[in-house]
């Protein structure tokens, strides 16, 4: 929390309209707080390997997605797409 506080106050300096070196001294130390601090947003970054198994598994459930879509298309039946459609006019009829 304290390294989002100390980015926050920096910002909130940064928009004054004039500085001294009273205020750039004040940006500087909410600066190398936020540095010392920033270790917190290293914990959610992905490395390589993550990256590389999160594309594996993406391919993976994209190719299994479209399975499954072409699979249902060819197994329903007309009066099932019929419902569905019924039930599709319905719905937007009533928004």
């Amino acid at each position: 929390m304290q390294h989002i506080r100390a980015l926050l106050e920096f910002y909130m300096y940064a928009r004054y309209d004039s500085h001294d070196d009273a205020t750039l001294s004040h940006m500087e130390d909410t600066l190398r707080r936020f540095y010392t601090l920033n270790d917190v947003f290293l914990l959610g970054r992905a490395g390589k390997k993550v990256k590389a198994k999160a594309t594996v598994l993406r391919m993976v459930l994209m190719t299994k997605r479209k399975v499954d879509k072409e699979t249902n298309a060819v197994t329903r039946t007309p009066s099932n797409k019929r419902r569905e459609s019924t039930a599709g006019g319905i719905i937007s009829a009533t928004r």
